[in-house]
């Protein structure tokens, strides 16, 4: 869909990151910036763990066990929108 929809190429050169790349950034950030992004990204998280769904058993009146159980997948597809300008918020929800 990026390449329908932003005509970005996601297997050219440069898409690619290594680990060394993310530790040289993290490194030459602002540490305000990343003490601000790691401020969000805990709110994000303890919020949205508040919606995390939960199990439920319960007899009904008949007598009947009945119940839902929620399991994790084991992946996901995530897009992250394009353009000129940045939103860390995106990527950090």
């Amino acid at each position: 869909y990026t390449q329908k929809f932003e005509q970005a190429d996601l297997k050219g050169p440069g898409m690619a990151v290594s680990q060394d790349d993310i530790a040289k950034a993290y490194d030459a950030a602002d540490p305000q910036t990343i003490e601000a992004l790691k401020f969000a990204r805990d709110r994000i998280r303890s919020h949205h763990e508040r919606q995390r769904p939960k199990d439920d058993r319960y007899t009904d009146a008949a007598g009947v066990e009945l119940g839902s159980r929620w399991t994790a997948i084991e992946a996901v597809g995530l897009y992250v929108p394009g353009g000129t300008a940045s939103y860390p918020s995106s990527v950090l929800m």
